[in-house]
């Protein structure tokens, strides 16, 4: 019996993810970026027509980096090291791939909080007063009223 292999996966062919998993890894990245700190978002697929063009680029960088741990995750199931008479063979693709991950999680955790902060301060309004000072009493028989002299 030959078994088939599901349309869009990996072991097709293992050098390239298939739509459902860049679709997950898509799926997986929007979360990483909704959910990190110190500012929370709530885009959804739904909504990916209404995303602003300046949160795109670091939506796409967190897919990528759980693309890349994908890739890191198959390649450390393959990799192996042979040595026979003092030829030594070694398939090392997973430290590769976790070296060029290492450059996109250096810049989520340096570049993403402020990203997020400045995306969230550009989209507030301030209302109200702020021309006079009201926690200060006018007088100070104002101030005092309620208390008496210890006379």
């Amino acid at each position: 019996m030959r078994v088939q292999n599901a349309p869009g996966s990996v072991f097709k062919m293992p050098d390239q993810l298939g739509d459902a998993e860049l679709r997950e890894d898509w799926y997986r990245g929007l979360s990483f970026f909704n959910s990190y700190p110190p500012i929370t978002f709530g885009f959804s697929f739904a909504q990916l027509q209404d995303i602003p063009d300046v949160l795109v680029d670091p939506i796409w960088l967190c897919a990528e980096f759980h693309s890349s741990q994908r890739l890191q995750w198959f390649e450390a199931g393959v990799h192996f090291q042979y040595s026979d008479n003092g030829i030594v063979l070694t398939r090392d693709r997973q430290a590769k791939f976790a070296a060029a991950n290492q450059g996109t999680l250096n810049w989520i955790s340096t570049t993403l909080k402020p990203t997020k902060m400045a995306y969230q301060m550009g989209t507030l309004t301030i209302a109200g007063q702020f021309s006079s000072v009201i926690s200060f009493p006018r007088s100070l028989t104002r101030g005092l009223r309620g208390t008496r002299l210890g006379l």
